[in-house]
């Protein structure tokens, strides 16, 4: 293990400063890091957790195949490669249109044609297949990869959060998705990218809105730590946020449209009445 990143909180100690770990996940990984390098001198780059970059689709899915082939391959891919990596998960991932020349079939839609919602969902599928490539793969490029990884799924998950609607809780018809579909499609937590132990944890409480707790806009994939021991935990969603920064937006959205929806429904029954 020769490069994490793990997220820690600044303290005032003794006249000088600790850096503590924010979650259990991280000091398990700083535990294992500081194991394995005991005695020997590392270097410490710190960096303040913002959404300080510009997010765009484009670079995102250039930057996963990278991380993909590399993980697969154990080294940097060839131009080629990566043009038919690229080429391999349009094939699998891409919503599909009717093909003009044998109407009965029907052909991947490419990147450069994709409206942003298509984008944001393809990416989520490659995103979890490159997820689970470093997770299953052994090589040394792998400290490096779940950094890299670490940042664009930030960058993503803060992206999402900022739209209008999150493309990912809605299937290629325009439809919102079920709660059985939504739970396919968000195999990792949004707050840690972990895939072990999920569950669903509702941004708008049931019992606060029970209306609300199958519409996936109100939902959060967590682990069972970060949905238990955090969110439910004595300062809930101040801690969780503070952690998990790139949260904050679907959040405050979800809560927005629980407002709205309440508005409008005490609208109509007054008008009822």
């Amino acid at each position: 293990m020769g490069k994490i990143c793990i997220r820690a909180i600044p303290k005032n100690f003794n006249n000088g400063w600790l850096l503590l770990p924010a979650t259990n996940q991280d000091k398990r990984v700083l535990n294992m890091f500081s194991e394995e390098n005991s005695g020997k001198y590392v270097t410490v780059t710190v960096n303040l957790q913002k959404g300080d970059k510009t997010y765009d689709q484009v670079k995102t899915v250039w930057a996963l195949i990278s991380i993909l082939f590399e993980a697969q391959n154990n080294r940097q891919p060839q131009v080629f490669e990566s043009e038919i990596m690229y080429n391999s998960l349009i094939l699998e991932y891409a919503e599909r249109i009717t093909d003009p020349r044998h109407p009965e079939q029907s052909v991947p839609i490419t990147l450069s044609q994709m409206s942003i919602e298509q984008a944001a969902r393809f990416i989520q599928n490659v995103e979890l297949e490159v997820i689970m490539s470093i997770d299953e793969s052994h090589c040394e490029w792998d400290d490096k990869l779940k950094c890299d990884v670490n940042e664009i799924f930030t960058m993503f998950e803060d992206y999402k959060g900022g739209c209008k609607n999150d493309p990912t809780d809605y299937g290629p018809d325009g439809q919102l998705l079920s709660t059985a579909e939504w739970v396919k499609t968000h195999n990792v937590s949004m707050a840690s990218g972990s895939r072990e132990n999920l569950e669903i944890a509702h941004i708008v409480s049931k019992g606060t809105a029970p209306q609300y707790r199958d519409c996936c806009w109100n939902f959060l994939r967590l682990t069972h730590y970060e949905h238990i021991e955090i969110q439910h935990g004595k300062d809930g969603w101040t801690t969780l946020l503070k952690i998990y920064p790139w949260l904050r937006k679907r959040v405050r959205r979800a809560r927005e449209l629980a407002h709205q929806l309440d508005t409008l429904n005490l609208n109509d029954n007054e008008k009822k009445n």
